[in-house]
């Protein structure tokens, strides 16, 4: 049999039982189920695929990008802080970051390195970064090891560092590394309202309380993967300028607030004393000036140990008794309400006798009148005018000049200070909170009860944020509000008349007069709350506020010093703790360079408004003037050809008269100073250095007469360091 015979039969054989019907029929069957099969797999497929085309088409898209693509999210600029004139406060400098990713490059580059390439390219890096940034090279190779991710190499690189980096990157001299943009906060005037200014983590501060408002927006760069997988910016960067944040404008005056701050240091120095803080509120507008503490912060000092309490603001968080301070609220309660006219006399001498408790002053001073118990601090005095009042009247007046309650200033952390129910007052707690003792309140809440008074009787929410500015330099400003009136504008004259007796002779804060500006002020010596219980013996709050001037006040200024340990230098062993020797000395420096600065007219009377009494004091001062002048003209007189030359060179000035000095490229305090001691006024404009000046330097002048300079910032350094 031939081959395909044999193959013939072989196939028969097989299939033998096929050739009947009902073989067939199974055979049909089963190749009909394995087609079915197979078009059942083949849809599902089909309909697996289109769903994770179109349902999933995301996660899709997000898979080929990630696999394409490189991200990197930065931080922006945040925003400045500026003063009222525009002064930076804080702002953002580069500082930018050398970062490596030595997983990706060593092994998912466009070669993956031998390990003898991976070595020399760490030990070459490692070298260099070191040597331009002082960084140990030890650390350097333990961040560079292959299976280190992105690591920072180095942070804080100068403005040349950054370039020197990048221009070597550019150049292939530092393979696998870049430069990251990034932003630190710098602060020019270092310590100048640092605990105002603060930093995240701080409490009570600006940086921390409007950080929304401050904080830019986070950047995503993207690069294009090759498919080497180097990175491609095909699209470029974004600019992150434009995604910065908002700059914040605040009520702050940078010159004011350093002389607080200078002045108060002086104060806690010379008195030993454990801290101070000082307020200066423009009286018309309810804007914060000045918000000083002593010691303060350095919120660029990245080393610096947290002091007891942790950094905080104390104008706003600190709570304290106010003393004497507080009787001039429940005096203008009782004027208000009619319960005593300014000229009533009563007597002091006996004390005040009230249940369980003899209430006395600790300098009698017999009868005296309504304003009197203001000049000379009675207790008995205000505590009787308490008792006329009662305890629902004057708890509700302490409470509408904010005693007790958040001044909502916009400052996070702000306290309440502390003022009980009313209903819970004995007739002794009722005389002691009348003068000042088991009430709590701020430096900040204090003063802006003070200046209702100079307001003529008008409460109003003090501001420390003036306005927003955008990227774009778009401005938002934030209006003064209308106020709550909380005695008449009579009453609140009265007030200040009885307070400028504390600056007259016989008064508590002689100290605190001026030559040129009237005062009317209040002394508090407070003695501290012993946890232990009852009061401290040896822990005092002193202090002084004061409304410059007195005929219109524009500033309200307290000062408060913290256990002042001065000792008497006739009697060693007598501590000078009172108000008016240690706080109102402070306000009094204050103010007699905030007002000629912000421009405000002189009292009438000046400038002998110090002397107990000015009008002897002008006479005196004019008879002086006369005998000089004569002396001077008899002079001229027996030398005349003299007398002509000296003329010639330069015009001689006479009693009365004065030359101006040149200013030119002198701060704002120099200037003032210098004209100062010539007896002349300073109208300031800009920030800065003097660069011009009306009249022009050696014209003779009157004393009183008024130098107009301008001033602007020379310094290019923040600018530059800026981008």
């Amino acid at each position: 049999m031939s081959r395909w015979g044999r193959l013939g039969a072989h196939v028969q054989l097989r299939d033998r039982a096929g050739q009947s019907p009902e073989a067939r029929y199974a055979r049909g069957v089963r190749r009909m189920r394995l087609i079915g099969l197979l078009l059942t797999v083949y849809l599902i497929g089909a309909v697996a695929a289109s769903l994770g085309h179109v349902v999933h088409v995301d996660e899709v898209k997000d898979f080929a990008i990630a696999n394409t693509t490189w991200r990197m999210k930065i931080d922006t600029r945040r925003g400045d802080i500026v003063d009222r004139n525009g002064v930076t406060l804080a702002t953002d400098v580069r500082s930018d970051a050398l970062v490596a990713d030595p997983k990706w490059f060593l092994r998912k580059g466009a070669r993956a390195l031998s390990a003898s390439e991976q070595q020399a390219w760490r030990e070459r890096v490692a070298t260099e970064v070191a040597k331009r940034t002082g960084v140990s090279r030890k650390v350097l190779l333990g961040k560079l090891a292959p299976t280190r991710g992105f690591v920072y190499l180095a942070k804080d690189l100068d403005i040349e560092q950054s370039r020197q980096f990048s221009a070597a990157i550019e150049a292939g001299q530092l393979p696998g590394l870049s430069v990251q943009p990034a932003f630190r906060r710098h602060h020019p005037g270092s310590r100048l309202a640092g605990a105002l200014l603060g930093k995240q983590g701080w409490q009570g501060n600006v940086e921390s309380s409007l950080d929304g408002v401050l904080r830019g927006q986070k950047v995503e760069i993207r690069a294009y993967k090759s498919a080497g997988s180097e990175r491609l910016y095909l699209d470029g960067a974004p600019d992150p300028s434009f995604y910065g944040g908002r700059t914040v404008e605040l009520t702050i005056d940078k010159q004011i607030q350093a002389v607080a701050e200078d002045q108060l240091a002086l104060a806690i120095r010379d008195a030993h004393a454990n801290h101070g803080v000082a307020v200066v509120l423009d009286i018309d507008s309810a804007e914060i000036l000045a918000l000083a503490q002593s010691p303060s912060y350095d919120p660029d000092d990245r080393v610096a140990k947290a002091p007891p309490g942790g950094f905080r603001n104390r104008c706003i968080q600190d709570q304290f008794e106010p003393g004497s301070t507080l009787k001039v609220l429940t005096y203008a309660a009782a004027l208000e309400e009619g319960k005593v006219r300014p000229d009533e006399v009563f007597a002091t001498a006996g004390g005040l006798r009230v249940p369980g408790k003899l209430i006395t002053d600790s300098h009698p001073h017999g009868d005296m009148t309504a304003a009197e118990v203001i000049k000379f601090s009675s207790n008995v005095g205000i505590g009787k005018m308490a008792m006329r009042l009662g305890r629902i009247t004057l708890g509700r007046y302490l409470d509408r000049f904010g005693i007790g309650r958040r001044t909502d200033v916009g400052l996070a952390d702000e306290i309440n200070g502390s003022l009980p129910s009313p209903a819970t007052w004995k007739p002794v707690r009722m005389a002691n909170i009348a003068f000042g003792q088991g009430v709590a309140v701020t430096a900040l809440q204090l003063t802006n009860a003070f200046a209702a008074i100079g307001r003529g009787g008008v409460y109003k929410r003090p501001r420390l944020l003036r306005a927003h500015i955008d990227t774009e330099g778009n401005r938002r400003d934030f209006e003064a509000e209308p106020g709550v009136r909380v005695v008449s504008d009579k009453t609140a004259r009265l007030v200040l008349d009885a307070m400028a007796l504390v600056c007259e002779k016989g008064g508590t804060a002689r100290r605190g007069r001026l030559d040129d500006y009237r005062c009317s002020g209040k002394t508090g010596t407070a003695q501290q709350y012993d946890p232990k219980g009852g009061y401290s013996k040896t822990h005092w709050i002193a202090s002084f506020i004061g409304l410059y001037p007195k005929e219109k006040p524009r500033l309200a200024i307290y000062v408060a010093v913290d256990t002042p340990r001065k000792h008497h230098p006739k009697y060693p062993n007598l501590i000078i703790r009172t108000g008016g020797e240690i706080a109102a000395p402070v306000v009094r420096e204050i103010a007699r360079f905030s007002l000629p600065y912000l421009g405000v007219p002189k009292s009438p009377g000046a400038p002998w408004l110090a002397a107990d009494d000015p009008a002897a004091a002008r006479e005196r001062a004019e008879r002086r003037a006369a005998k000089s002048q004569r002396d001077t003209d008899e002079g001229a007189a027996d030398e005349p050809h003299a007398a002509a030359v000296v003329l010639a060179v330069q015009p001689q000035a006479r009693p009365g008269r004065t030359l101006i000095p040149d200013l030119a490229g002198q701060s704002m305090p120099a200037a003032l100073a210098a004209l100062q001691s010539e007896g002349l006024q300073l109208r300031a404009s800009g920030s800065g250095v003097a660069v011009r000046q009306q009249p022009a330097p050696g014209v003779l002048a009157r004393a009183g007469d008024v130098v107009e300079v301008h001033f602007e910032r020379r310094s290019a350094q923040a600018g530059e360091a800026t981008p």
